[in-house]
């Protein structure tokens, strides 16, 4: 802490950040202090949570107002002149490696220095190749480049992750500085309709992931951050969405060994206050982010905003976003980049998607400056159980002729708080932590609820209710997920989300990171060949009609032919209805990208449900070529075997058209309007 105030330094980030702090520094003892703002909607030094990127904590009055410190700080000593970054910026094309190295001279005076750069095996440590060239380092910062064509290179893929190191070394005035990085030969980009990685069709598989942990900002140790990762591909993903946030070091180094790419957003795309220095402190998160992390192989695409446009389509960060691209290349020529995530949504009111802002497109491909309209990035939420409007949202949103990238979808499920009390105190997260004491206020409500409403004549415990509603959770992403695949205009998905956030419960892990039921329908629904079957009733009497169908999802699995399948329906006396043909995957000529569809109208025929009441199971198989198969589970009833029932029911929350319905039955129903419950229901 120096005595001149001039000696101060503040910047407004949560992103990584360094000071140069020579000059401050006086003879004698120095103490050095840090200070954290952690604003909440009360302005402190003039700042509220919304002026600053705040990721998704806090968007509203009731959320905790979390930060601090929690990574760590450093305090170096270098050299007069010294290597202040190294970029590896990779061409996948030409098998080749760029060293971009920023050296800072602090001399006052132009100097000599030799430039080094070798690159090696990061497994190995073999040496592949080496390079070098004397520069001449000007006063200040500047940027010096070196070109490494690499022998018979290897390239990064989910299935091979194979990583480079580059080394580079400066040898100045007698002193040496050196600075290592890893790197990856890979690139993803979007042509013909699809994505494409190392220039084959692939299908990004993600699941957003937003930061949350019990308790605060960080987990207990480093393991269990990789440990995130590892499940993540675990599951069946190959890609992870960092939604309104920036990946940590440590998911980033795990996610480029095993092969998970990232598609990274940073704490300002979400829900900024729009004005001139907001939309300066937005754009410097995303290049503090983009400079951090542009050597992860694993980091596949730039996000620059999310869900923006469609409530702010003008205004000080909408227009800087539309204009960033010559600037943000300046740092990184080789990724994607997306403008605004969930910039194709829909309103509830009518069933068209709609982009905001026409003739502004939503994707920037590598080594470009402009937006190209050629794909829909799609959220989609809707209720359950699924109604026809969400269906066509779900499996046919009105794009026109974009390629859609359904990044966010999913339901919730309800939050075992009793069992989240044990997971804190088992974390060791003390009483008065603010979360915890959120949990343990809902907790004691829905105790005292539970023996009003006498739900134990339902379930004998909550945990019974929680255990149940896990169980329906898989049921209910089955259901959205075949209606997703099934759409012929799709290339990509991103699940909401990998895991719980908070009093959020839509993960396939929990909040404290335990897998809930639904992972393993997660694993079957991912595989690259799979099938999507419906059914127009789950539930229906007998003498009705049923309509099945059934897609055949084929990602570059089954090469063009022909494969014969069969679809079935069984029940209570076996086998009573069976459909058999041949399936065509239509070729396309040698040498052309994949541009094949990908999902193919297998099945689509109508049942009379003659049949005796039962359970019965609709399955479809192919029966050569690969292994794929699917099935659903139907209940046919008899509506003359239904006792009459002579009782009258209050409905509540209901409309009229159900009502109605259990009228038709010859029940007698009387509508409850204005009931008022306990607010934990």
């Amino acid at each position: 802490m120096c005595p001149a105030a001039s000696n101060i330094i503040s910047m407004v980030t949560p992103a990584p950040f360094t000071f140069d702090v020579t000059d401050p520094l006086i003879s004698g003892a120095n103490k050095m202090v840090v200070r954290v703002v952690v604003p909440g909607h009360e302005p402190i030094d003039g700042l509220t949570r919304r002026t600053i990127p705040h990721g998704l904590h806090g968007m509203d009055e009731s959320a905790p107002c979390w930060g601090g410190i929690w990574q760590s700080i450093g305090l170096y000593y270098v050299p007069e002149i010294y290597i202040a970054d190294v970029f590896a910026e990779t061409d996948w094309a030409e098998g080749a490696v760029i060293a971009r190295v920023t050296i800072n001279n602090t001399a006052g005076r132009s100097v000599s220095a030799d430039l080094n750069v070798t690159v090696s095996e990061d497994r190995t440590g073999k040496s592949v190749m080496t390079s070098s060239a004397m520069v001449e380092v000007c006063p200040c910062e500047s940027v010096h480049s070196l070109r490494l064509d690499i022998p018979s290179p290897h390239s990064w893929s989910p299935d091979d992750p194979f990583l480079y190191r580059l080394e580079v070394e400066t040898l100045a005035g007698g002193i040496e500085d050196r600075r290592a990085v890893r790197f990856g030969l890979r690139e993803l980009t979007f042509s013909n309709g699809y994505f494409r990685l190392n220039g084959k069709r692939f299908f990004p598989r993600s699941a957003h992931f937003v930061g949350f942990y019990p308790g605060g900002l960080r987990p207990k140790t480093e393991d269990d951050l990789r440990r995130e990762i590892v499940a993540a591909k675990e599951a069946g993903f190959n890609m992870l969405r960092y939604l309104g946030t920036a990946a940590v070091q440590p998911q980033l180094d795990m996610a480029d060994e095993i092969g998970l790419l990232v598609y990274e957003e940073h704490a300002g795309s979400w829900q900024m206050e729009d004005g001139p220095e907001t939309a300066k402190r937005h754009e410097r998160e995303l290049f503090d982010v983009i400079r951090r992390d542009r050597n992860h192989p694993s980091v596949v695409m730039w996000g620059v905003l999310n869900e923006w446009f469609i409530f702010v389509p003008e205004g000080h960060i909408a227009a800087n976003a539309i204009g960033v691209l010559p600037r943000l290349r300046r740092l990184d020529p080789t990724r994607l980049v997306t403008l605004d995530s969930g910039r194709f949504n829909y309103a509830r009111w009518h069933m068209d998607m709609f982009p905001t802002l026409p003739g502004v497109g939503n994707l920037s491909l590598p080594r470009t400056t402009e937006w190209i309209d050629d794909l829909a990035d799609v959220h989609t939420y809707g209720e359950y159980p699924i109604g026809a409007q969400c269906r066509t949202l779900l499996r046919s949103p009105k794009v026109g002729d974009r390629k859609v990238f359904q990044t966010e979808f999913g339901f919730n499920t309800s939050i075992d708080l009793f069992s989240g009390i044990l997971s804190f105190q088992q974390s060791g997260v003390p009483a008065d932590n603010e979360e915890r004491e959120v949990w343990q206020s809902l907790a004691d409500r829905l105790e005292r609820d539970w023996s009003q409403l006498k739900m134990a004549e339902v379930f004998p415990t909550p945990s019974h209710m929680w255990d149940a509603d896990l169980e329906a959770h898989s049921f209910r992403i089955r259901q959205a997920w075949s209606l997703v695949q099934a759409n012929p205009r799709l290339v990509g998905t991103n699940y909401t989300s990998f895991c719980d956030e908070g009093l959020y419960g839509a993960g396939i892990v929990d909040y404290f990171r335990q897998p809930k039921p639904a992972i393993r329908a997660i694993r079957d629904l991912q595989k690259p060949l799979v099938w999507c079957l419906f059914s127009s009733s789950l539930n229906l009497y007998r003498g009705r009609d049923l309509r099945v169908e059934a897609v055949l999802r084929n990602e570059d699995v089954l090469p063009p032919g022909r494969y014969p399948a069969e679809i079935t329906l069984s029940g209570p006396s076996g086998t009573v209805w069976h459909c058999g043909k041949d399936i065509a995957i239509p070729s396309y000529s040698e040498g052309e990208e994949e541009t094949g569809p990908v999902a193919i109208e297998a099945f689509e025929e109508t049942v009379r449900m003659d049949f005796p009441a039962g359970d019965y199971e609709l399955y479809v198989r192919l029966l050569s070529g690969a292994d794929a198969r699917a099935s659903l589970t139907l209940h046919l009833g008899d509506r003359e075997a239904l006792p009459r029932i002579d009782i009258r029911v209050s409905a509540l929350g209901m409309s009229e058209q159900q009502c109605a319905w259990i009228q038709d039955k010859g029940v007698e129903t009387r509508i409850l309007h204005q009931i008022f419950v306990s607010q934990a229901f």
